[in-house]
């Protein structure tokens, strides 16, 4: 098999994947309305569990983890956000485009994982993190690396340019300001 083949055969494995651990997240209605701070999420060896680590307030720590990959993640619960995708929509063009995701891309992932948080819905919606993180998973630069960490900055929403920056162990993600920071963690 080509080596396209074999990077096809792992892109549609950590969708796969990826999709699996956001429809479990979903399934924590409690946390419908949060929006995703930070995120570490590694490919390996795992059992599979869903614990809820740190439940306060407006943040939550959740782990989620399947027999190949596991998700800690970081949820905050914004005081207010209606209209926070109106707040990032200019851009100053730089580079190549990397991504803009779409309102069906956006509606097709939301579908597939049962999300039922409202900012994903609308006339420009905001991006799910997880359908970021699984983009960013799956991008040719990053699609070797076992395990990687993102801190969410800004909202993404539809239509938005934007472009993926790489430069040894840090990548970000940026439109008009920083939407992601990341990290490859890899030993």
């Amino acid at each position: 098999m080509t080596v396209k083949g074999d990077e096809f055969i792992i892109r549609r494995e950590v969708m796969r994947l990826i999709r699996e651990l956001a429809r479990r997240l979903s399934a924590l209605k409690k946390f419908v309305g949060y929006v995703m701070a930070e995120a570490v999420i590694e490919r390996g060896d795992f059992q599979s569990s869903l614990n809820v680590l740190s439940d306060r307030k407006n943040l939550a720590v959740i782990d989620i983890a399947d027999e190949e990959m596991r998700l800690n993640v970081t949820l905050l619960k914004p005081k207010k956000t209606e209209g926070a995708a109106e707040k990032f929509l200019t851009e100053a063009p730089r580079g190549t485009v990397w991504k803009i995701f779409s309102t069906e891309e956006v509606a097709e992932f939301i579908a597939a994982v049962d999300d039922d948080n409202a900012i994903h819905r609308g006339a420009r919606p905001i991006v799910p993190g997880f359908l970021i993180i699984e983009t960013l998973f799956n991008a040719p630069q990053l699609i070797e690396h076992k395990k990687i960490r993102l801190r969410f900055k800004h909202f993404t929403t539809v239509d938005e340019k934007l472009y993926l920056t790489i430069d040894g162990k840090q990548f970000h993600v940026d439109a008009r300001e920083r939407k992601v920071e990341g990290w490859i963690l890899d030993s």
